[in-house]
């Protein structure tokens, strides 16, 4: 139970610094107010990942918040195997896979499988 308790509390935490980093780059300008100075607590971030955790408990159906999450991993996995796939195409410099049988066809197969689930 503590160690449940634990692990939200971790997630919760680097939910908002993450928000606030992403925020932090200027991608996304709507995100442009969870942007904070270097050093500085992501509190409004806090705040908005706190929301957005309560509201998941709060529903208390997972059945409902469940295609929710799931969609966000897709999302995850889609972009992780499409930035492999164009890195060994665009053969950067700095992209050394360490996985001995590491091949771009199977980032491109992934980020398939991920698009059309």
């Amino acid at each position: 139970m503590l160690s449940s308790l634990g692990a939200a509390l971790q997630s919760l935490i680097s939910a908002s610094r993450l928000l606030s980093a992403i925020s932090g780059d200027g991608t996304l300008p709507i995100l442009k107010s969870f942007a904070i100075k270097p050093g500085k607590e992501p509190t409004r971030a806090l705040l908005a990942s706190g929301f957005i955790s309560f509201w998941a408990v709060t529903v208390a159906d997972l059945n409902i918040v469940n295609p929710i999450i799931t969609m966000f991993f897709l999302l995850c996995y889609f972009c992780i195997n499409m930035c492999c796939a164009l890195l060994e195409a665009l053969e950067d410099p700095n992209w050394r896979p360490r996985f001995q049988y590491h091949h771009w066809s199977v980032s491109l197969v992934g980020m398939c499988l991920c698009a059309t689930l």
